[in-house]
């Protein structure tokens, strides 16, 4: 097998071997500073939960399916729908609900921006403190600790 020529200069090698380096070096550290998504923290919480017990009201993908309404809601050509929003919230029945919305809702990027938000940081974005306060009256009326 032959070696082509570009890889036997050795100007080309030293940047290869400091490249391959560097990009370690970056993985390595890259993978000690991750911090953990709201999505990676909801779902430790809702193993807790689930072996405390509690079980989720529907199956995965209706979750997702809330949270593509919630978006849905807030892409609307008029303003953000709040009803279809608080709709969301009202179907939730306990704890490990909520963080199982937060999981499906994972990081998604606002509309007309380039940053990506969970799920707490989209409806922050999207509703004033009332509006959100309502969310959370509801939350709290069904007896979830959960609070945005």
């Amino acid at each position: 097998m032959k070696i082509p020529a570009l890889l036997k200069n050795p100007v080309v090698i030293q940047w290869l071997v400091i490249g391959g380096i560097g990009l370690y070096a970056y993985y390595r550290f890259k993978k000690f500073t991750t911090v953990p998504t709201a999505a990676d923290t909801a779902q430790t919480e809702t193993l807790a939960l689930a072996a405390s017990g509690q079980v989720p009201s529907f199956g995965d993908t209706v979750y997702v399916g809330f949270a593509d309404k919630i978006v849905s809601a807030s892409t609307t050509n008029f303003g953000t729908d709040e009803k279809a929003i608080y709709a969301v919230f009202t179907q939730l029945n306990n704890d490990i609900d909520v963080l199982k919305l937060v999981q499906a809702f994972g990081n998604r990027r606002k509309e007309f921006s380039l940053f990506w938000d969970s799920l707490a940081g989209y409806l922050a974005g999207e509703l004033n403190g009332s509006e959100m306060s309502k969310i959370n009256d509801i939350l709290k009326s069904k007896g979830i600790r959960y609070r945005f």
